[in-house]
Protein backbone atom coordinates (compact mmCIF):
# COMPACT_ATOMS: atom_id res chain seq x y z
CA UNK A 1 0.00 0.00 0.00
CA UNK A 2 1.16 3.45 -1.16
CA UNK A 3 1.70 6.44 1.49
CA UNK A 4 -0.94 8.66 0.96
CA UNK A 5 0.50 12.04 -0.02
CA UNK A 6 -1.05 15.11 0.57
CA UNK A 7 -0.66 16.16 -3.27
CA UNK A 8 -2.92 13.57 -4.64
CA UNK A 9 -5.35 14.65 -7.42
CA UNK A 10 -9.05 15.96 -6.66
CA UNK A 11 -11.78 14.17 -8.46
CA UNK A 12 -11.05 16.07 -11.76
CA UNK A 13 -7.52 14.74 -11.92
CA UNK A 14 -6.05 17.98 -10.80
CA UNK A 15 -3.00 18.24 -8.77
CA UNK A 16 -3.86 19.53 -5.49
CA UNK A 17 -0.85 22.16 -4.91
CA UNK A 18 0.98 22.59 -1.59
CA UNK A 19 0.81 24.96 0.80
CA UNK A 20 3.11 26.37 3.27
CA UNK A 21 4.89 23.80 5.96
CA UNK A 22 5.27 25.08 9.63
CA UNK A 23 7.66 22.42 11.16
CA UNK A 24 10.49 24.30 12.62
CA UNK A 25 14.13 23.21 13.77
CA UNK A 26 14.44 23.27 16.90
CA UNK A 27 11.09 20.78 17.02
CA UNK A 28 13.38 18.26 14.48
CA UNK A 29 16.46 18.52 16.47
CA UNK A 30 14.28 17.35 19.66
CA UNK A 31 12.75 14.40 17.21
CA UNK A 32 16.57 13.51 16.39
CA UNK A 33 17.32 13.09 19.87
CA UNK A 34 14.61 10.28 20.37
CA UNK A 35 15.40 8.93 16.60
CA UNK A 36 16.80 5.34 16.63
CA UNK A 37 15.40 4.11 13.05
CA UNK A 38 15.92 5.47 9.63
CA UNK A 39 14.24 3.23 6.52
CA UNK A 40 16.34 1.39 4.55
CA UNK A 41 15.15 0.58 0.80
CA UNK A 42 12.68 -2.69 0.56
CA UNK A 43 14.91 -4.47 -2.09
CA UNK A 44 18.04 -3.80 0.60
CA UNK A 45 16.41 -4.52 3.40
CA UNK A 46 14.82 -8.37 1.89
CA UNK A 47 18.76 -8.93 1.06
CA UNK A 48 20.40 -7.83 4.54
CA UNK A 49 17.74 -10.19 6.32
CA UNK A 50 19.55 -12.87 4.30
CA UNK A 51 23.03 -11.75 5.35
CA UNK A 52 21.98 -11.26 8.77
CA UNK A 53 21.06 -15.42 8.78
CA UNK A 54 25.00 -15.67 7.75
CA UNK A 55 27.19 -17.07 10.40
CA UNK A 56 31.00 -17.10 8.80
CA UNK A 57 31.48 -13.24 8.38
CA UNK A 58 34.42 -11.68 9.03
CA UNK A 59 34.06 -8.13 10.53
CA UNK A 60 35.50 -6.56 7.45
CA UNK A 61 32.96 -8.26 4.55
CA UNK A 62 30.33 -6.95 7.64
CA UNK A 63 31.88 -3.76 7.06
CA UNK A 64 31.82 -4.02 2.95
CA UNK A 65 27.73 -4.79 3.52
CA UNK A 66 27.10 -1.80 5.62
CA UNK A 67 29.22 0.87 3.19
CA UNK A 68 26.87 -0.15 1.16
CA UNK A 69 23.66 0.77 2.83
CA UNK A 70 23.50 4.43 4.26
CA UNK A 71 20.32 4.14 6.93
CA UNK A 72 22.19 0.48 8.10
CA UNK A 73 26.00 2.59 8.34
CA UNK A 74 24.84 4.84 10.44
CA UNK A 75 23.10 2.75 12.49
CA UNK A 76 25.91 0.85 12.76
CA UNK A 77 28.47 4.23 13.33
CA UNK A 78 25.87 4.69 16.67
CA UNK A 79 25.98 1.47 17.90
CA UNK A 80 29.29 1.14 17.53
CA UNK A 81 30.33 4.55 19.25
CA UNK A 82 28.14 3.60 22.04
CA UNK A 83 30.17 0.62 22.84
CA UNK A 84 31.94 -0.51 25.74
CA UNK A 85 35.02 -0.83 23.72
CA UNK A 86 34.92 2.00 21.69
CA UNK A 87 37.89 4.16 20.98
CA UNK A 88 38.04 7.82 22.23
CA UNK A 89 37.10 8.72 18.14
CA UNK A 90 35.19 6.07 16.01
CA UNK A 91 36.16 6.57 12.18
CA UNK A 92 35.63 3.73 9.94
CA UNK A 93 32.81 1.05 9.65
CA UNK A 94 35.78 -1.89 10.45
CA UNK A 95 36.43 -0.62 13.69
CA UNK A 96 32.74 -0.23 14.62
CA UNK A 97 31.95 -4.01 14.03
CA UNK A 98 34.68 -4.92 15.63
CA UNK A 99 33.68 -2.69 18.62
CA UNK A 100 29.82 -4.20 18.20
CA UNK A 101 30.59 -7.52 17.82
CA UNK A 102 29.70 -9.55 14.57
CA UNK A 103 26.79 -11.63 16.07
CA UNK A 104 25.56 -8.23 17.58
CA UNK A 105 25.90 -6.54 14.53
CA UNK A 106 23.96 -9.83 12.49
CA UNK A 107 21.41 -8.96 14.68
CA UNK A 108 20.94 -5.48 14.83
CA UNK A 109 21.30 -5.99 10.76
CA UNK A 110 18.36 -8.20 10.48
CA UNK A 111 16.34 -6.15 13.05
CA UNK A 112 16.90 -2.86 10.88
CA UNK A 113 15.88 -4.14 7.88
CA UNK A 114 12.92 -6.04 9.03
CA UNK A 115 11.73 -2.64 10.64
CA UNK A 116 11.72 -1.16 7.53
CA UNK A 117 9.66 -4.15 5.64
CA UNK A 118 7.06 -4.03 8.52
CA UNK A 119 6.08 -0.38 7.90
CA UNK A 120 4.25 0.56 4.52
CA UNK A 121 4.78 4.25 5.34
CA UNK A 122 8.07 3.38 3.86
CA UNK A 123 6.50 3.64 0.74
CA UNK A 124 6.12 6.92 -1.20
CA UNK A 125 4.35 8.47 -4.36
CA UNK A 126 7.52 11.41 -5.08
CA UNK A 127 10.47 10.12 -3.20
CA UNK A 128 11.91 6.98 -4.19
CA UNK A 129 14.32 4.98 -2.19
CA UNK A 130 15.59 3.27 -4.60
CA UNK A 131 16.83 6.28 -6.44
CA UNK A 132 18.25 7.77 -3.41
CA UNK A 133 19.82 5.01 -2.67
CA UNK A 134 21.66 4.61 -6.11
CA UNK A 135 22.64 8.25 -5.63
CA UNK A 136 24.62 7.82 -2.11
CA UNK A 137 26.24 5.02 -2.91
CA UNK A 138 27.69 6.60 -6.08
CA UNK A 139 28.57 9.55 -4.63
CA UNK A 140 30.39 8.04 -1.59
CA UNK A 141 32.24 5.74 -4.42
CA UNK A 142 33.20 8.82 -6.27
CA UNK A 143 33.70 11.10 -2.44
CA UNK A 144 36.92 8.07 -2.59
CA UNK A 145 37.82 8.31 -6.10
CA UNK A 146 38.70 12.55 -5.99
CA UNK A 147 40.16 11.56 -2.30
CA UNK A 148 42.90 9.01 -3.26
CA UNK A 149 43.53 11.57 -6.63
CA UNK A 150 44.19 14.65 -4.85
CA UNK A 151 45.62 12.87 -1.76
CA UNK A 152 44.26 15.66 0.34
CA UNK A 153 41.44 13.69 2.67
CA UNK A 154 41.01 9.83 3.88
CA UNK A 155 39.40 8.02 1.29
CA UNK A 156 37.84 5.93 3.58
CA UNK A 157 36.32 9.00 5.74
CA UNK A 158 35.67 10.73 2.14
CA UNK A 159 33.68 7.58 1.16
CA UNK A 160 31.58 7.67 4.22
CA UNK A 161 30.48 11.49 4.19
CA UNK A 162 29.53 10.56 0.43
CA UNK A 163 26.96 7.94 1.52
CA UNK A 164 25.70 9.54 4.25
CA UNK A 165 25.57 13.34 2.40
CA UNK A 166 21.95 13.20 1.97
CA UNK A 167 20.85 11.28 5.16
CA UNK A 168 18.85 14.19 6.04
CA UNK A 169 16.50 12.62 3.14
CA UNK A 170 15.93 9.48 5.02
CA UNK A 171 15.58 11.89 8.39
CA UNK A 172 12.54 14.07 6.63
CA UNK A 173 10.79 10.97 5.39
CA UNK A 174 11.09 8.99 8.55
CA UNK A 175 10.13 12.43 10.55
CA UNK A 176 7.67 14.99 8.22
CA UNK A 177 6.57 12.39 5.33
CA UNK A 178 3.75 14.74 4.67
CA UNK A 179 6.31 17.51 4.12
CA UNK A 180 8.89 15.68 2.30
CA UNK A 181 6.52 14.63 -0.25
CA UNK A 182 4.94 17.91 -0.93
CA UNK A 183 8.48 19.66 -1.16
CA UNK A 184 9.56 16.65 -3.75
CA UNK A 185 6.27 17.24 -5.77
CA UNK A 186 7.13 20.64 -6.05
CA UNK A 187 10.76 20.47 -6.84
CA UNK A 188 10.02 18.25 -9.45
CA UNK A 189 6.74 20.03 -10.88
CA UNK A 190 8.58 23.55 -10.49
CA UNK A 191 11.99 22.23 -11.87
CA UNK A 192 13.53 23.63 -9.01
CA UNK A 193 16.75 22.38 -6.77
CA UNK A 194 15.09 20.56 -3.96
CA UNK A 195 16.91 22.12 -1.39
CA UNK A 196 15.62 25.61 -2.62
CA UNK A 197 12.58 24.26 -2.14
CA UNK A 198 13.02 23.39 1.24
CA UNK A 199 14.47 26.07 2.51
CA UNK A 200 11.55 28.02 1.05
CA UNK A 201 8.62 25.95 2.80
CA UNK A 202 10.30 24.84 5.73
CA UNK A 203 13.22 27.49 6.47
CA UNK A 204 15.67 24.90 6.47
CA UNK A 205 17.41 22.11 4.93
CA UNK A 206 18.23 18.29 4.76
CA UNK A 207 21.92 19.59 4.93
CA UNK A 208 21.15 20.89 8.47
CA UNK A 209 19.05 18.31 9.77
CA UNK A 210 21.14 15.73 8.49
CA UNK A 211 24.02 17.35 9.99
CA UNK A 212 22.56 17.52 13.03
CA UNK A 213 21.40 13.45 12.98
CA UNK A 214 25.48 12.94 12.10
CA UNK A 215 26.55 14.94 15.19
CA UNK A 216 23.78 13.28 17.35
CA UNK A 217 25.05 9.95 16.00
CA UNK A 218 28.68 10.34 16.78
CA UNK A 219 30.07 10.11 12.92
CA UNK A 220 33.20 11.49 12.90
CA UNK A 221 33.49 15.61 11.94
CA UNK A 222 34.18 15.52 8.61
CA UNK A 223 31.58 13.24 8.12
CA UNK A 224 29.00 15.99 9.85
CA UNK A 225 30.84 18.88 8.06
CA UNK A 226 30.48 17.23 4.30
CA UNK A 227 26.74 16.60 5.73
CA UNK A 228 26.05 20.78 6.43
CA UNK A 229 27.98 22.26 3.71
CA UNK A 230 27.75 19.01 0.27
CA UNK A 231 25.88 22.27 -1.41
CA UNK A 232 27.75 25.11 -0.46
CA UNK A 233 31.58 23.90 0.44
CA UNK A 234 32.82 27.36 -0.13
CA UNK A 235 31.09 27.99 3.81
CA UNK A 236 33.36 24.89 5.09
CA UNK A 237 36.05 26.49 6.94
CA UNK A 238 37.15 23.31 8.88
CA UNK A 239 36.44 20.32 6.49
CA UNK A 240 36.08 22.26 3.20
CA UNK A 241 38.55 19.57 1.11
CA UNK A 242 35.93 16.82 2.29
CA UNK A 243 32.91 19.36 1.86
CA UNK A 244 34.20 20.17 -1.40
CA UNK A 245 35.13 16.52 -2.77
CA UNK A 246 31.47 15.49 -1.84
CA UNK A 247 29.93 18.45 -3.74
CA UNK A 248 31.66 17.23 -6.90
CA UNK A 249 30.90 13.68 -6.64
CA UNK A 250 27.44 14.65 -5.85
CA UNK A 251 27.41 16.82 -9.18
CA UNK A 252 29.04 14.40 -10.77
CA UNK A 253 26.74 11.78 -9.67
CA UNK A 254 23.32 13.84 -11.28
CA UNK A 255 25.43 14.05 -14.16
CA UNK A 256 25.71 10.44 -14.19
CA UNK A 257 22.29 9.75 -14.32
CA UNK A 258 22.22 8.83 -10.25
CA UNK A 259 19.88 12.09 -9.37
CA UNK A 260 18.22 12.25 -6.31
CA UNK A 261 16.04 15.13 -6.69
CA UNK A 262 14.55 17.18 -9.89
CA UNK A 263 17.43 19.44 -10.51
CA UNK A 264 21.50 19.31 -9.50
CA UNK A 265 22.85 21.01 -6.62
CA UNK A 266 24.43 24.06 -7.47
CA UNK A 267 27.86 23.60 -6.54
CA UNK A 268 29.68 23.78 -10.28
CA UNK A 269 31.89 21.06 -11.74
CA UNK A 270 34.05 23.18 -13.29
CA UNK A 271 34.69 25.61 -10.46
CA UNK A 272 35.01 22.46 -7.97
CA UNK A 273 37.64 20.91 -10.65
CA UNK A 274 39.57 23.69 -10.16
CA UNK A 275 39.58 24.12 -7.04
CA UNK A 276 41.06 20.75 -6.63
CA UNK A 277 43.43 20.60 -9.13
CA UNK A 278 41.61 17.87 -11.28
CA UNK A 279 41.44 18.14 -15.17
CA UNK A 280 37.87 18.09 -16.90
CA UNK A 281 39.23 14.78 -18.50
CA UNK A 282 39.51 12.94 -15.45
CA UNK A 283 35.61 13.16 -15.28
CA UNK A 284 34.68 10.46 -17.59
CA UNK A 285 36.46 8.05 -15.60
CA UNK A 286 35.78 8.64 -12.58
CA UNK A 287 31.94 8.75 -13.21
CA UNK A 288 32.56 5.24 -15.27
CA UNK A 289 33.61 4.11 -11.86
CA UNK A 290 31.18 5.68 -9.60
CA UNK A 291 28.65 3.60 -12.45
CA UNK A 292 30.42 0.61 -11.94
CA UNK A 293 30.35 0.69 -8.20
CA UNK A 294 26.37 1.19 -8.03
CA UNK A 295 26.34 -2.17 -10.47
CA UNK A 296 28.48 -4.30 -7.93
CA UNK A 297 26.21 -2.85 -5.31
CA UNK A 298 22.97 -3.68 -6.73
CA UNK A 299 24.21 -6.99 -7.73
CA UNK A 300 25.60 -7.76 -4.02
CA UNK A 301 22.27 -6.33 -2.52
CA UNK A 302 19.77 -7.87 -5.12
CA UNK A 303 19.09 -4.17 -6.31
CA UNK A 304 16.46 -4.59 -9.69
CA UNK A 305 14.66 -1.72 -10.11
Amino acid sequence: MQARSRLDTDEKGTPVQPTALGVDLESMCVRLKRLDFLPTEPQVARKLISISESNNLAPEELAKVAELEPAFAIRLFREGAHSESAPESLENLVTAVQVTKVPNVLSLMKAHATRTLRRDAYVFRHFSLTEYWRHSVAVAMGSKVLALLTNKVDPEIAYLAGLLHDVGYLVHASQIPAAHEEIFFAARSNREEYGVEEHRRLGWTHAESGAMLCREWCMPAPVVSAAANHHMPEFDNEHYEVSSIVALADRMAHETGFANASTAPPAATALLLNQLKLAPAQVGAISQVMVNHVLRAQSILDVHQ
